[in-house]
């Protein structure tokens, strides 16, 4: 999970949203966020209490790692009520250890474990402390304890309800009762009341009043949808993703299994197709591996039992080879374990981004820079309601990940295209399409004058020694017309005359050439020279296509020659 987010594969799922509500809970703000698409408050989505705590932590350690780190955690101590249970009533160590491995193993948890961050999987912890007390007969204090859930995080809400009629089934009727109407009773209350109280009034047609349930919409309008959904695809994924891994033993439980059904119902209505791969499962998963547990036990000791046993590993294993995104499934992909240099180049972007001021950044940099009041996903047109009216207004900067495809069409748009603001903004470029734009530039450690013809000059340049080399930032003006293509070469050779670096042209004009800049705009050019002996010298000059009006210099070279410190 760390190494995604080190790759910039996180925040299209939510952790730039949770990060940047619990960095402004913990400087004052309760819930506030400018990550969602039609509402300002989380709670319009949401009613999260869990975040309160969670948020005096971010305080102290304001970093996405952290709520990734919690995930984790909550992730793994959802098996400890699993495992006593299993222990209790298989009366085996080692099998309620296999259990739990296989508990572990399922593809579904995985996906939980890997979707960004949310706060339903943290809530599910008391419900599964709550639900194994149930069963080990101490129905009061797990009932009570479930109910710890429902503020935590409201989806719990259909698991608790689960929880009282498993109550109810094993006879403590007027508790099952008491807590599955305490369960809907709130779950009706923040969904009709609290959550549209909160909801932003400028969007609210476009969810025609009521933001939960329009996730059923589609099944509000064809009710004939629920078939396709019980006996098509959304019914394989549940098996694939979450049931195949138990066996089927569940389904000797079924007083326990009830517990799970309330949630199964909501995961194959709603209109999201990949419900039991992300953190919507979590509840679910409570109650089935309870249920797995107990059915398993139901089977006689000896050659039965061992059967269910053999059965759950065959199960598990053919589930994880299928559908997990863990190491040995076909959906893992190991790529964020091996960085590359478009991460480096990434995450100089990040860098470049002060901790305050208006951002607006592509989707899979908005988690690394949501610890601001206001944070946007780019592009801000189509990614929020129109309502918000957010595109009226001029954000301190940009950072852009062209490579990133939502980012590289809107960029080919004139009309969104923020380097065609009407003020330009100063850029930044560390490498191949990636793009930092700022209100101001800072001014060059080493200032210069360096002026090829009355097109292009040369203000100055920083140095900065650095693990894999010497990084040296130019600073571009172009103060008259640049017509056709024109190439930024560098030549960098060491003491020796040994060739250390060669560059036809920067990364930045495959995206925005010299032809393109605006007068009076500062464009930095990040070169990244590789480590050599003693000072190197880097011979500067602009190629053109156009050889007749060539750029010189004043005295009549088209070369520059400047000397660069390596530290060596």
């Amino acid at each position: 999970a760390f190494a995604r987010h080190d790759a910039f594969l996180t925040g299209r799922f939510d952790l730039e949203i949770y990060t940047q509500v619990v960095w402004n809970m913990a400087h004052g703000y309760p819930f506030q966020t400018t990550l969602l698409k039609s509402n300002l408050s989380h709670l319009a989505e949401h009613v999260a209490l869990v975040l309160v705590p969670i948020a005096a932590l971010y305080r102290l350690l304001p970093d996405p790692k952290l709520l990734i780190a919690l995930q984790q955690a909550t992730v793994a101590l959802l098996g400890w009520p699993l495992f006593v249970v299993a222990r209790r009533a298989l009366g085996s160590g080692w099998q309620a250890l296999v259990v739990l491995i296989c508990f572990y193993l399922t593809p579904a948890l995985a996906g939980v474990a890997l979707d960004d961050f949310h706060a339903v999987p943290m809530a599910s912890l008391p419900l599964a402390a709550g639900m194994a007390l149930v069963l080990l007969g101490r129905p009061r204090l797990g009932a009570g304890l479930a109910l710890l859930a429902l503020p935590l995080e409201e989806e719990t809400a259909l698991a608790v309800m689960g929880l009282g009629a498993l109550l109810f089934l094993r006879r403590e009727r007027l508790l099952g009762l008491g807590v599955a109407a305490v369960s809907a009773a709130y779950l009706l209350l923040l969904v009709l009341v609290v959550m549209p109280s909160f909801h932003d009034r400028r969007t609210l047609g476009t969810v025609e009043g009521n933001r939960t349930l329009n996730h059923f919409q589609e099944i509000r309008e064809t009710p004939r949808k629920v078939l396709d959904r019980f006996f098509g695809e959304r019914a394989r994924d549940a098996l694939m993703q979450a049931g195949l891994s138990t066996g089927g033993l569940a389904l000797l439980s079924p007083t326990t299994l009830v517990t799970a059904l309330p949630s199964f119902g909501a995961l194959m209505l709603q209109n999201r197709d990949d419900t039991f791969g992300r953190h919507w499962v979590a509840p679910l998963l409570v109650g089935l591996w309870m249920a797995t547990a107990l059915g398993l036990a139901r089977l006689p000791r000896g050659p039965a039992r061992y059967a269910g046993l053999l059965l759950l590993v065959l199960g598990t294993v053919v589930a994880y080879r299928l559908a997990s995104p863990l190491p040995g499934g076909k959906k893992f992909d190991d790529s964020p374990l091996h960085p590359d240099e478009r991460a480096q180049l990434l995450a100089r972007a990040v860098e470049r981004i002060p901790g305050d001021g208006v951002v607006v950044a592509s989707p899979n940099l908005v988690a690394h820079l949501a610890n601001r009041p206001e944070a946007y996903v780019f592009p801000i047109d189509s990614h929020y309601a129109e309502e918000m009216g957010w595109r009226k207004k001029r954000p301190d900067f940009y950072a852009l990940d062209l490579i990133d495809e939502l980012t590289n069409r809107a960029t080919n748009s004139d009309r969104l295209n923020p380097l065609n603001a009407d003020k330009p903004y100063q850029v930044w470029s560390p490498g191949h399409k990636v793009i930092v734009l700022s209100e101001t530039a800072p001014a060059p450690a080493h200032p210069l004058d360096v002026r090829w013809g009355d097109r292009v000059r040369l203000k100055g340049y920083d140095v900065e020694q650095v693990r894999d080399g010497t990084r040296v930032i130019l600073y571009w003006e172009r103060f008259g017309e640049a017509r056709g293509r024109y190439d930024r070469e560098i030549d960098a050779v060491d003491r020796d005359s040994l060739p250390v670096l060669y560059q036809e042209d920067m990364a930045l004009s495959a995206v925005y050439g010299l032809n393109k800049w605006r007068l009076g705009q500062t464009v930095m050019d990040e070169v990244l020279l590789p480590p050599a002996n003693g000072p190197v010298r880097m011979r500067l000059k602009w190629v053109g296509e156009d050889k007749r009006t060539p750029f010189k210099l004043p005295d009549g070279s088209d070369a520059y020659d400047l000397t660069i410190d390596t530290g060596r």
